[in-house]
């Protein structure tokens, strides 16, 4: 890039903003109360360092309220390699990458040691617990459902999604991790794979459990989107290429 141009600076401005993002995050893992924002607030406003959340495209950090008006307009949202071209219609879309960008690993442990250690010791557990990508849904589900009486609920997730797995793995033996699977050329074994999950019957064209078919869709889109925030996180940006499940 040729010194003084604006791609350059642009640049230049985003390694400045992925600074302030780590240092946030340590600060917030400190709870402490001075983090750097996009706009301070003023004096007359109250505004505390839970009220802010950083843009997926610039890394700045701005206030939940406004920070879907800011996504739309955000200069680095063209260039960026995670951009999909599509306008988000949902604010939990923008809201849920932001989050994922503040996640630690200790909170990432915490999370799965809460659910995995009160699931039954069997293989499908067992998968779950060495897949990192299930880990990650894990967090995130216990990170939405924090309440005592759901975590049966997410349990039954993870296993449905454990079982999911394991059937790909039948059909793709060189393949051991979720993550492998997210890719666009092993669209048709995914598609493969919820159909046995869910029993699907040819002959009729129907499903024995048409519900776990749903739900294993909605899990997978899940799956992807928390892969592609980890990906951005670490500039994976050929990887993000090839997930495209959404």
């Amino acid at each position: 890039m040729p010194k003084k141009s604006l791609e350059r600076y642009n640049y230049l401005e985003l390694l400045k903003n992925k600074g302030n993002l780590q240092y946030n995050k340590n600060i917030l893992q400190k709870k402490q109360e001075s983090i750097i924002v996009r706009q301070r607030p003023s004096v007359l406003q109250k505004a505390e360092v839970d009220d802010f959340l950083p843009c997926k495209y610039c890394y700045k950090f701005c206030k939940k309220k406004k920070l879907y008006r800011h996504v739309k307009i955000c200069k680095f949202k063209d260039m960026s390699e995670f951009s999909t071209g599509e306008p988000t219609r949902k604010r939990n879309k923008i809201i849920f990458p932001s989050v994922m960008l503040l996640q630690t690993e200790n909170d990432h442990k915490q999370f799965v040691t809460e659910v995995l250690g009160t699931m039954r010791c069997d293989n499908v557990t067992s998968v779950a617990r060495d897949d990192s990508l299930i880990c990650s849904f894990i967090s995130r589900l216990l990170q939405n459902h924090r309440e005592h009486h759901l975590k049966r609920y997410i349990s039954q997730r993870i296993r449905q999604l454990s079982k999911f797995l394991i059937i790909l793995r039948t059909l793709v033996p060189d393949l051991r991790h979720l993550k492998d699977f997210l890719k666009t050329n092993y669209f048709v074994n995914i598609v493969q794979a919820a159909k046995k999950l869910g029993q699907y019957n040819e002959d009729l064209n129907t499903y024995t459990h048409p519900s776990t078919a749903l739900k294993i869709g909605h899990t997978i889109t899940q799956c992807a989107n928390i892969l592609k925030t980890q990906l951005m996180i670490n500039n994976h940006h050929n990887q993000h290429r090839e997930t495209k499940y959404r």
